[in-house]
C-alpha cells in the first residue's frame, strides 16, 4: 500500500487527518455497497453477472495451448520451446477509442477490413505507446469522479487484431485453450467471429476453451 507522505504540524493534526481519511474511506465503502445492492435487484443476467468471467476457465504472457494427456513435460518447458503451446505476444492490430461506445461495431469479424489500424505490442500498455489516452498513477485518489456504478463517459477503449493458426493441430487430438496472463481492466473476446466470453478480473489470467471455434 502506498501511503502519501505528509508533514504535520503536531500529533493532534496528524490524528485528525487520518480520522477524516478514515471517515470519507468509510463513506466511499458505503457508497460502493449500495450500489452493489442497487445493481443485485436488476433481472437480466446479461446485465449484472454474478460472475467474474463469462466462458471463463478458472486458473503476463498471451498463449494458446493444445492440450494433450502426455503435455505435463511439455507444460514445464520455456514457451518458446513447447510443442503445445503457441506464443501470441507480439504485434496486432489496434485501435483506440475515446469510449466502448466508439468501438467499431464488426470489428470482431473475419471480413473486418483493419487495414488502416495501426500496430502494437502485446503485453504492453497503450498509454506507453505514444497514444492519447496518457497515463495515470495515483496512490490517494481515483484519476476520475467516482459516482458508482455510473461509469465517465471518457472510458478509453482499446481494440485488438490478430491471427494465429497451429500447423500440428490436425494430428493432435485435444483441447485447445486461449490463455490471457493479464487484463487491465475488462476485455471481451471474440473468435472467427464468434463470442468466447469476457473478464474482468484486472491483472489475473483468464482461460477459455475454443476447440469448437478453430478450424
Amino acid at each position: 500500500m502506498h501511503v502519501p507522505l505528509r508533514a504535520h504540524t503536531s500529533k493532534a493534526d496528524a490524528f485528525q487527518y487520518w480520522q477524516r481519511e478514515d471517515e470519507r474511506i468509510e463513506r466511499i465503502a458505503k457508497r460502493v455497497a449500495e450500489s452493489a445492492a442497487c445493481g443485485s435487484l436488476a433481472t437480466d443476467p446479461e446485465q449484472t453477472p454474478s460472475h467474474r468471467g463469462c466462458g471463463v476457465t478458472p486458473r503476463k504472457d498471451l498463449f494458446a495451448a493444445m492440450h494433450c494427456a502426455d503435455d505435463e513435460s511439455d507444460a514445464a518447458m520455456p514457451l518458446s520451446m513447447s510443442r503445445s503451446r503457441l506464443n501470441l505476444n507480439g504485434a496486432w492490430k489496434f485501435k483506440l477509442v475515446g469510449s466502448p461506445e466508439e468501438v467499431p461495431p464488426d470489428f470482431h469479424k473475419r471480413n473486418f477490413d483493419d487495414t488502416a489500424w495501426g500496430a502494437i505490442d502485446v503485453p504492453s500498455n497503450w498509454q506507453c505507446r505514444g497514444s492519447s489516452d496518457k497515463p495515470h498513477y495515483t496512490n490517494f485518489e481515483y484519476p476520475f469522479p467516482l459516482h458508482p456504478p455510473v461509469v465517465p463517459r471518457a472510458n478509453p477503449t482499446g481494440c485488438y487484431r490478430t491471427t494465429f493458426s497451429f500447423p500440428e493441430r490436425d494430428s493432435i487430438k485435444s483441447r485447445v485453450l486461449l490463455h490471457f496472463g493479464g487484463v487491465d481492466s475488462v476485455f471481451f473476446c471474440w473468435l472467427n467471429g464468434v463470442f468466447v466470453g469476457y473478464g474482468e478480473d484486472s491483472k489475473l489470467s483468464s482461460e477459455f476453451d475454443i476447440t469448437s471455434l478453430c478450424h
